[in-house]
């Protein structure tokens, strides 16, 4: 069913329950009033007749059965009966038969003195009146001819008004939800023309204050981050590519110019050591584009350990001594902590191994050979790592751009890389939640601060919350 006709039929319904409620009170409403009204009339004709019964002398059975013949206030198929405490009937207009053998009756007019109830068609009334003369019990019933025409009248015009605004209701209905759902109508129209190649269009968003304008804005939103993100995996394709195919060509070319002659067995291993070196930059490459695969991928569905910082600090400093050609660096703490939680983040080893490993090594290759510090340190929430090198420093202008995949800034172009290690380490950085933050100076240093909560932070939040 189309959201119109469900939102039509919701409304129907709702305002076909309300009009019905309504109908039926007010139609109740009248009948319990005609019938209270009625019985009171009936019960001033019983009282009136035996009044005149019982304190006008001159009134006897007869006279009064013919003065009530011909009172104008008689009521439609009137019987009033008197009877005396012994049960013994005085007074009786119409018929009888309604009373005749009822003596429980008696019993319950006694008791409660006044009671009304509706007999076959007709309200009826009986009450126990004390008087001078004696205690008499006085019954009476007629049939309200006028006011029940009254309330037929009010029910069929009641039920008419209740079809005709249904109808109505379904007309209004069926027009109103068009207007409402045009501009989802309008969406759905735009959305249909946006396609992988068509990714510039917008929708419009209408006053901007609606929720359909709303949900359009944010449908934008979605559409700028899709379309930055086919951007970023367009010029990832294309860079990656480039960087493969330059030492593949690179490799190729040295293998097809050893090929073309006997060459002596140094030149052989010099070839076979520089195309041994292409494929080490290669499967670092490869290594490195994986990592930066994973760190797109959502935490939650990754292996998660408890890692120890300065442990894994320890295994980088061994790994990187036993490398030749490498500039060494030291590691320190700033303060000791008490508990080794604030030394533990939880988190993925591989990645936080790949972070702190690209952050030392880019010290060192951009060093020029100076001394590098490596600072673990802490507070109530972060694990705050330190990485200071006083080598030749990142151009103000480049701060903001080195975190983008494949960028090199000018004066790192001498050294071998492909420009992936600081995005991937700010994307891991943002996988567990923590800040990479970099200060810089032209040929005096660099300074890159690494921020982890740990896990004494993260057991208090979860506390809090």
């Amino acid at each position: 069913m189309k959201i119109q006709n469900k939102l039509t039929v919701q409304f129907l319904l709702i305002v076909a329950s309300i009009l019905g409620l309504f109908s039926i009170a007010v139609y109740q409403q009248n009948e319990d009033y005609r019938q209270d009204e009625f019985f009171s009339r009936l019960k001033e004709r019983a009282l009136t007749t035996s009044n005149f019964l019982f304190e006008v002398d001159e009134v006897d059975f007869a006279l009064l059965k013919k003065i009530e013949a011909k009172s104008i206030y008689q009521l439609k198929e009137e019987q009033i009966l008197i009877f005396d405490d012994n049960r013994k009937m005085l007074y009786f207009s119409g018929t009888d038969s309604i009373f005749r053998g009822n003596y429980a009756i008696f019993d319950k007019v006694k008791k409660e003195r006044f009671i009304k109830h509706i007999v076959e068609r007709k309200e009826a009334i009986a009450l126990y009146q004390r008087t001078k003369e004696g205690d008499f019990y006085v019954f009476a019933t007629a049939f309200d001819k006028y006011g029940k025409r009254k309330i037929q009248n009010l029910g069929y015009v009641l039920i008419i008004g209740y079809l005709v605004s249904l109808l109505l209701t379904l007309l209004g209905g069926l027009f109103f939800s068009g207007q409402a759902l045009r501009p989802i109508s309008k969406i759905n129209e735009e959305v249909n023309e946006i396609g992988f190649n068509n990714l510039t269009a917008r929708l419009s968003t209408g006053n901007g204050r609606d929720e359909i304008a709303q949900l359009a804005m944010n449908f934008n939103t979605m559409l700028d981050r899709l379309s930055q993100a086919i951007d970023m995996q367009k010029s990832f394709i294309s860079n990656a590519s480039h960087e493969m195919r330059t030492p593949l060509s690179a490799m190729k070319s040295q293998l097809d110019v050893m090929l073309l002659s006997d060459r002596k067995q140094e030149e052989y291993r010099d070839t076979m050591r520089s195309v041994l070196e292409d494929i080490e930059g290669l499967t670092l490459l490869s290594n490195r584009l994986l990592s930066l695969a994973q760190s797109e991928m959502d935490i939650s569905r990754m292996r998660l350990d408890e890692v120890r910082i300065d442990e894994l600090i320890y295994q980088i400093q061994q790994e990187l001594t036993k490398q030749e050609n490498t500039t060494s660096f030291t590691f320190d703490f700033k303060s000791i902590p008490e508990d080794d939680g604030n030394l533990i983040v939880i988190g993925n080893a591989n990645l936080l191994k790949s972070l702190i490993f690209n952050l030392i090594e880019n010290a060192i290759k951009y060093s020029n050979g100076s001394a590098i510090k490596v600072i673990l340190d802490f507070d109530n929430t972060f694990l705050l790592l330190e990485v200071i090198d006083s080598g030749i420093g990142i151009a103000p202008e480049e701060l903001d751009k080195i975190f983008t995949p494949f960028y090199r800034s000018d004066n790192a172009r001498f050294a071998k890389g492909h420009g992936i290690g600081l995005s991937l380490c700010a994307k891991i950085t943002t996988l567990h939640r923590g800040f990479l933050h970099i200060d810089s100076i032209i040929n005096e240093g660099t300074t890159v601060t690494l921020k982890l909560p740990h896990l004494i932070g993260q057991k208090a939040q979860k506390k809090e919350i």
